[in-house]
């Protein structure tokens, strides 16, 4: 059987790195990958990997249990995917639900599912994470009812089924967070209402291919966007007045929350709140999980003395 020495003789090929990078990522979460999820996550074309797999587990690099592919111990992992899956076929009708709520209020034009359900998976203390694009000069409106819905059904525990995790406006669709954990997010997002708007927002961030390049279209229930009894009075420039004391007090109460952004480790990155921009990354997950990304790279090109730095 070959060893990791011999395999140092014979340079690795820029795919069989796209495969290793794009386990590595994944493995941060011990989220083993199947081949259709390397086809959409590896940063290479995918055509050849039939023949790249076998190398690269003939040479000890990576392991392979049942469909998946990742690094060892690998079975653990893929037994805590398998209940994931599980759980999150339990979970997804109450995506649909929360869906069919959420294209009900006025101002809100596309909804996708995000997070570990858009990926398939959920852990029983997961919430439901959603990426939603509001109609301009609107957001804080709907950031109030949001407030208001989450506030007024605690009891029911809605905060679970419900988590607003990404809320942007129609006028400005591009992503300015551009990396890796972004990308990813971005290409793995799960359409649930107006298919139109999630293509048009995809198409705005083409910048996800220089990480995450090969086509993939997901599936998933959704429905076109509706059209509203009263949808002149939702431009009227009374509802922007509305809109704008929202924001105001909004800004005010965040300007007090993260007055010192340090104590609740974060940077001015993570936190950002303009008319049209609604930022808040309050647990600093994006950047600890690429930090995590990072060393898990390093340490792999350590310990089989290859270098990845050619894919991003």
């Amino acid at each position: 059987m070959q060893t990791n020495t011999d395999t140092q003789k014979k340079p690795l090929t820029v795919l069989a790195k796209a495969i290793l990078k794009a386990l590595l990522y994944f493995d941060v979460f011990e989220f083993p990958l199947n081949k259709k999820e390397l086809e959409i996550y590896m940063n290479a074309p995918f055509e050849h990997a039939d023949k790249e797999l076998p190398n690269l587990l003939e040479a000890g690099l990576i392991g392979h249990d049942d469909v998946f592919y990742g690094f060892e111990p690998l079975r653990p992992k893929v037994r805590k995917r398998m209940k994931a899956e599980t759980e999150a076929w339990y979970i997804y009708p109450m995506a649909v639900r929360v869906t069919w709520l959420l294209k009900l209020i006025p101002f809100i034009r596309c909804v996708c599912v995000s997070g570990s359900l858009s990926k398939g998976v959920m852990e029983e203390d997961s919430d439901i994470d959603f990426f939603i694009i509001v109609q301009k000069n609107r957001l804080w409106m709907v950031r109030a009812i949001f407030s208001f819905l989450i506030f007024s059904l605690r009891i029911f525990n809605i905060k679970k089924y419900f988590c607003p995790n990404y809320i942007m406006v129609d006028s400005d669709l591009e992503v300015k967070d551009k990396n890796m954990y972004t990308a990813v997010e971005i290409r793995s997002l799960m359409p649930m209402y107006n298919y139109a708007l999630y293509w048009e927002f995809l198409e705005k961030n083409e910048w996800i291919k220089e990480y995450v390049p090969n086509p993939y279209k997901k599936g998933a229930w959704y429905v076109k966007e509706r059209k509203h009894i009263l949808r002149r009075l939702w431009y009227s420039k009374y509802i922007n007045f509305i809109d704008d004391i929202f924001f105001a007090l909004y800004r005010w109460h965040y300007g007090r929350k993260f007055r010192n952004l340090e104590s609740w480790n974060l940077t001015p990155k993570d936190v950002r709140f303009q008319k049209n921009v609604y930022k808040m990354h309050n647990t600093g997950h994006r950047s600890r999980i690429l930090d995590q990304y990072e060393k898990r790279v390093a340490e792999f090109e350590r310990e089989h003395n290859i270098d990845l730095s050619e894919i991003r």
